[in-house]
């Protein structure tokens, strides 16, 4: 016997401080709705990779991110009763639309590939078929639309209310578009609330990430034991620097051309590295000392205006945008070694807790 649905549910979204690519940006800004969730969120996003894809690959031939397992490719506890099905599994329940608003209303978070042609406020609307990750929050019987969480025209995170009928016909009609296999299954993800009450905030963990970042080395996460090999070759934590720098004067010297997208990253790092600093004082956890905390913030006020700088760049072909650019992620390497190393002599001094500032701790 069917189950009566209500007419009505949108599912909470917030705006996290991630949210360049949509693997991140949609799980975190369900994390970030979450005040115990944000302790999982607090406890990673430290460790950074580069990739180095051959020129032409994926439109880019660098590509950064953070190592931070999403659920799209690892387990994680806290989502434990969370699914995924494939595209054809989800065709044999009936129609899409049916579908999500059976999974949404009982609070799963549904993630699917959409053909965003069809996608009204989208860039490739009424304009091309292009396939990519979108987040359906809710529903609305009355209006017949769903929230979806996508990046819109002008490319920023949002959500938007779209069709029944346009989001039934761009998941109908991706055949022959997939680019990966990701494209292939459909993603319904529900935080565990018994498993969310045991989680906590993990600084032993965060200083070792902290430490592989300093010295480039890769961080070890159970969830990729099993893993194979990349077929790319890669680096991580402060070498992103060097690749970014050659990648600017490759870009002077007329060999290559600068993606925007790993100063976005840069930057979204430093931005959750200072909001992680202020969890860590705020709950008592951890204070660094001010030079510590002032010199972060400068760090993430220069990578602000090095995502400024490449922008300027991409509108005006200046290079001097492109010269300042190089500079400051000299310097900004150099700051960050000093801090991070500052950081870790801090914690080792003293791992269960507080910093002495005068003579005296601080809390």
């Amino acid at each position: 016997m069917a189950i009566a649905l209500d007419t009505r549910r949108v599912l909470p979204i917030a705006e996290p401080d991630i949210a360049t690519y949509a693997h991140n940006a949609y799980f975190n800004s369900i994390l970030y709705t979450d005040e115990i969730a944000m302790r999982w969120v607090y406890s990673n996003h430290v460790q950074l990779k580069v990739t180095l894809f051959p020129n032409g690959t994926e439109g880019n031939s660098l590509f950064v991110d953070f190592t931070t397992p999403c659920p799209f490719s690892a387990y994680i506890s806290f989502l434990q009763g969370s699914e995924q099905m494939t595209r054809d599994s989800v065709k044999e329940t009936g129609s899409f639309t049916d579908f999500v608003r059976n999974r949404v209303s009982r609070g799963f978070y549904v993630f699917a590939s959409l053909d965003e042609y069809y996608i009204p406020g989208s860039l490739s609307y009424n304009n091309r078929y292009f396939v990519h990750s979108m987040m359906i929050h809710g529903y609305d019987d009355e209006l017949k639309k769903f929230h979806v969480m996508g990046f819109f025209a002008n490319q920023k995170l949002a959500s938007r209310l779209i069709d029944y009928e346009d989001v039934e016909r761009s998941f109908a009609n991706i055949e022959g578009f997939f680019s990966e296999d990701f494209h292939r299954m459909v993603h319904l993800i529900r935080i565990n609330e018994e498993r969310r009450k045991g989680m906590s905030f993990k600084l032993y963990w965060v200083m070792e990430q902290l430490q592989d970042y300093l010295n480039a080395k890769p961080t070890t996460y159970a969830n990729y034991a099993m893993d194979e090999l990349p077929p790319f070759p890669s680096m991580y934590g402060i070498d992103v620097y060097g690749e970014l720098i050659r990648r600017v004067d490759d870009h002077l010297n007329g060999k290559d051309v600068v993606d925007h997208r790993p100063l976005l990253i840069l930057w979204e790092h430093k931005r959750v590295m200072n909001a992680r600093l202020d969890y860590m004082e705020q709950n008592e956890i951890f204070q660094f000392d001010r030079q510590v905390r002032e010199g972060y913030e400068r760090i993430e006020q220069s990578a602000l205006v090095m995502k400024n700088l490449i922008l300027k760049f991409w509108l005006s072909q200046d290079m001097r945008f492109l010269q300042q650019l190089r500079e400051r992620l000299v310097q900004m390497e150099q700051d960050e070694r000093v801090i991070m190393t500052s950081m870790l002599e801090q914690y080792a001094a003293n791992p269960q807790g507080r910093v002495k500032e005068n003579g005296a701790y601080a809390f």
